[in-house]
């Protein structure tokens, strides 16, 4: 069982959460519930997360996702639920591809860090997928 201690801290006034390096396997359920209507920025970088549930759609008003750093092998399509993310990190990880919804939903998506991934041409995906 993982312990998540660092959520009880909650978000800084100005939105912001730093769970960074806390060896996470799986996002915390609690996160996306519990922070929804005033989570803007969210590092979850260094841990070893392996997914990113479904429940990542609740952060409606998240501006700013750090994954880089994990195992990650897939993006969940519920992302594109955040529709105010600008700035997206998910370098150094095992990503294959990020689904297409997430890419089309995200509109305002404009700084997006995909380097060092299981499949080197991800970014040119990314691109075919905008186009």
């Amino acid at each position: 069982m993982e312990e998540y201690d660092d959520l009880d801290q909650g978000p800084k006034e100005d939105g912001s959460f730093n769970l960074s390096y806390n060896d996470w396997h799986v996002l915390p359920f609690d996160l996306c519930q519990k922070y929804s209507d005033r989570l803007l920025y969210l590092n979850l970088s260094n841990n070893n997360l392996e997914e990113i549930t479904e429940e990542i759609g609740n952060l409606i008003l998240l501006k700013e996702l750090n994954l880089s750093h994990n195992n990650l092998k897939k993006i969940n399509e519920a992302m594109g639920k955040c529709i105010r993310l600008r700035k997206l990190d998910v370098s150094h990880n095992q990503l294959i591809s990020i689904p297409e919804k997430v890419i089309s939903q995200c509109k305002f998506l404009e700084v997006h860090y995909i380097s060092r991934n299981e499949k080197e041409d991800l970014m040119f995906g990314m691109i075919q997928q905008c186009l």
